[in-house]
């Protein structure tokens, strides 16, 4: 809403305006146009000409409720340092060569100082982020492989201990076929449960960790979905190799297998 600063308020000093952002003119003229509002800063009055949308100036960090920010002409109001930020379509070192014999040439005795690429000012804000992010991975990975291979020892020998069983209907006529779906059914039904249970769970606990998770949401679909697959895989397979085990015994042995 209204407009950017002009040269004009850029050189002139008698009227000194300013631009807000959204959350500035909502808080201060809740309801009202923010324009044309007169805002009191230290020993001057400045007039609203503009309102903008808010921006995560500080940090990418920054929770959804920004502050309220203001921005000044830079003449109006001097600034010991300020950013300037330039997009390069290749390296950017040739750049920020041409920028500081540009600032050399108007004036020798400024100096560009804190030169970094976005890929380096992003990495610097979300270091603590990252490596709370990659601990938390590490202790996940051990926590699914010990999952994993818990799953696989109960599941298999739940299925082992059903020898007997197999061989008592082997010996009354049930085939291969029949005695391994019926294995695999009982294992997976309890397999697919607590999957659900722990699919659920995991949705309502991940909310508690998103401050910690970095480049995914604390929901992401692809993550429960491999997670879970993984999972269920590992469980299958451990039902399945018992019970075809125990299908290819003579029923006899299986018969006395206790």
């Amino acid at each position: 809403e209204g407009r950017h600063f002009t040269e004009a308020d850029a050189r002139t000093a008698e009227q000194r305006v300013v631009i807000v952002s959204r959350t500035m003119a909502a808080r201060h003229w809740p309801g009202r146009s923010a324009l044309h509002k007169r805002l009191h800063q230290g020993n001057g009055t400045y007039e609203v000409v503009g309102v903008v949308a808010d921006a995560q100036t500080r940090s990418l960090l920054e929770p959804d409720t920004a502050d309220p920010d203001v921005y000044f002409p830079m003449f109006q109001v001097p600034s010991r340092a300020f950013a300037v930020m330039a997009r390069a379509k290749a390296d950017a070192e040739p750049v920020v060569n041409a920028i500081r014999q540009v600032v050399r040439d108007l004036n020798p005795a400024v100096p560009v100082f804190a030169v970094a690429t976005g890929e380096e000012l992003v990495a610097q804000q979300t270091t603590g982020v990252r490596f709370s992010s990659a601990l938390l991975g590490a202790f996940a990975i051990v926590a699914l492989t010990l999952t994993m291979v818990g799953i696989y020892g109960v599941t298999a020998y739940t299925v082992s201990r059903q020898t007997r069983q197999v061989g008592i209907r082997m010996a009354l006529g049930a085939t291969r076929g029949h005695v391994l779906r019926l294995i695999l059914r009982s294992g997976l039904t309890f397999i697919v449960a607590g999957l659900a249970v722990g699919t659920l769970a995991a949705v309502g606990l991940t909310r508690l960790l998103s401050s910690l998770i970095y480049g995914v949401t604390a929901t992401d679909p692809l993550t429960f979905a491999t997670v879970t697959t993984l999972l269920a895989a590992i469980a299958a397979h451990a039902c399945l190799l018992p019970a075809g085990k125990a299908t290819r015994i003579d029923p006899v042995v299986a018969l006395r297998s206790e």
